[in-house]
């Protein structure tokens, strides 16, 4: 009879950090631990999987973790690590970036390219995008560099919505060139890279 644990994933592939997240679970696996993953998307608006019960697991790791799966957790008394910052507190453990060191590494790394114009595009109500963006500005100021920013709404409403690629337009357009731009994330920054080609402004 397999000794091995059973542990869900539910960390999306869409994303570079998710892909790394599942790189990096797997290199541990091969190394050391005797676990049987199991893999899904999982939308932070949906139920958990219903395939869960079935296995049943002996734990969870979620980068999309919403009221419904806490609830499934411990109504299981199931282990769940999360690795989502959406600014919920749900008592579990969980890893997290450190968004101030993020932001002030992004910094340091454009004023060392001797830019003078900064711009920070990030989500307007997510708490790791204010902590980048607040530690970006921090160190811009102590430089003496003021910064222009554009908050947009949250990943989960705005997909490819053209309105919002209007407003980064015309924040673009309305900045002081050549602006150094940190984005908050991978999709913040396709979104600007995708206007910037549409402006027919060069990117380094």
């Amino acid at each position: 009879m397999s000794t091995s644990k059973q542990v869900v994933l539910l960390i999306e592939t869409s994303t570079q950090f998710g892909r790394s997240l599942m790189a990096g679970v797997s290199e541990a696996v091969r190394g050391q631990l005797d676990w049987r993953i199991h893999h899904a998307e999982f939308d932070f608006h949906r139920e958990p999987p219903t395939w869960l019960d079935s296995i049943p697991p002996d734990g969870i790791i979620s980068r999309i973790t919403n009221p419904s799966l806490v609830q499934y957790a411990r109504r299981t008394a199931t282990p769940l690590v999360e690795l989502t910052e959406h600014g919920i507190d749900h008592g579990l453990h969980g890893i997290y970036t450190d968004n101030q060191a993020i932001g002030t590494m992004a910094a340091d790394y454009l004023l060392g390219r001797g830019f003078q114009h900064f711009g920070f595009c990030g989500h307007e109500s997510l708490d790791w995008s204010h902590g980048r963006r607040e530690a970006f500005i921090e160190r811009l100021s102590s430089r003496g560099f003021p910064c222009v920013d554009l908050l947009t709404p949250p990943p989960d409403s705005q997909g490819g919505n053209p309105l919002l690629d209007r407003a980064v337009a015309r924040w673009l357009a309305s900045a002081p060139q050549p602006l150094a731009v940190f984005a908050c994330n991978d999709g913040q920054a396709t979104r600007v890279l995708r206007v910037c080609q549409t402006l027919g402004k060069r990117v380094p």
